[in-house]
């Protein structure tokens, strides 16, 4: 598989979060990503609702994990 590949067969999914750390981005909207949830997936609206809403005391937290 190319690095440069957008678009990936599920199959081609596996066989890489088999032999590799993978981190799947989901950028649909959150309903959608529950319903049809990819192992492994991160999903990128979830991801900026939650730093919108953090305190720079809770990010400083984060970045101290």
């Amino acid at each position: 598989m190319s690095i440069d590949a957008t678009l990936i067969a599920p199959a081609q999914l596996a066989t890489l979060q088999a032999t590799a750390p993978v981190v799947v981005i989901d950028t649909r909207v959150v309903d959608t990503f529950v319903a049809r949830l990819f192992h492994g997936a991160v999903n990128l609206r979830e991801l900026f609702t939650f730093f919108a809403r953090s305190t720079p005391e809770g990010l400083q937290a984060l970045k101290q994990a």
